[in-house]
């Protein structure tokens, strides 16, 4: 499953490929772009809807498949990769009082991502073509923070832990099931361009959120702030980029 070199061999949807060409946006940027808003829609019918939290985790699981395959085809695949390998190094290695195991785990996910890195630059020296390795750094962080908040739940368990108080906010104590992991890789709101979330924070999103009204409200705020700044971005990037010598 090659990175994509160039737009011809871009392997995500071309339904949208009328739509990119009217708008004067190349097809991977316009599958961007429609991904987020789908995001966007997806994240305010489940707020909506109110089901329960396992439902919950399938539709961030089975929707982030489905977008990432609709913005880059068989290159999805590479998220489910590294993942799985990432979960069966933190399954089988024992916890200890070392951080070896969890160093393992995290050089594994940087290795992973380097190699797609390495692969793009050698097949699109300068390119610009959207690929899984925005997704991936992502994905990246994720992996290699859980593995090293595992560690920091097994040593405050001992009494050992020191350092900052974020270590012992983010630490976790067991090694999430493959539903709640899955739901973490594949969570809709940082799926595509982040930002990184913590597994405490991601977790709790599940186990205690509410819908009072001012939670309503505080998050209302926020889509709002988002969705003026990307507005914002959106026309000096469309809007004045092009007037630019260097653009």
């Amino acid at each position: 499953m090659p990175l994509a070199s160039n737009a011809q061999s871009y392997e995500g949807s071309r339904v949208l490929a009328g739509l990119s060409t009217a708008a004067g946006l190349s097809l991977d940027k316009m599958n961007f772009i429609a991904a987020q808003l789908a995001a966007l829609l997806i994240g305010i019918a489940l707020r909506r809807a109110r089901c329960g939290s396992n439902l919950l985790r399938w539709v961030h699981i089975g929707a982030g498949v489905w977008l990432l395959w609709f913005c880059f085809g068989l290159q999805s695949v590479h998220m489910m990769v590294q993942a799985s390998v990432a979960y069966c190094l933190m399954y089988c290695l024992p916890v200890s009082d070392s951080s070896l195991p969890a160093w393992l785990s995290v050089a594994w996910s940087l290795a992973y991502l380097s190699a797609n890195h390495v692969y793009r630059l050698y097949n699109d020296y300068g390119g610009y073509t959207m690929d899984i390795t925005g997704p991936l750094m992502i994905l990246t962080q994720k992996l290699s923070s859980l593995a090293l908040a595992l560690h920091d739940g097994h040593l405050a368990k001992r009494g050992r832990l020191r350092g900052s108080e974020s270590r012992w906010c983010h630490r976790v104590d067991e090694l999430p099931s493959v539903l709640d992991y899955l739901a973490y890789s594949y969570y809709l709101p940082t799926l595509m361009a982040g930002p990184h979330v913590f597994y405490s924070d991601f977790i709790a999103h599940f186990t205690a959120h509410t819908n009072s009204n001012e939670d309503k409200q505080y998050l209302n705020r926020a889509v709002l702030r988002a969705l003026a700044c990307t507005g914002l971005y959106s026309f000096l990037v469309l809007g004045l980029g092009p007037m630019l010598p260097y653009y």
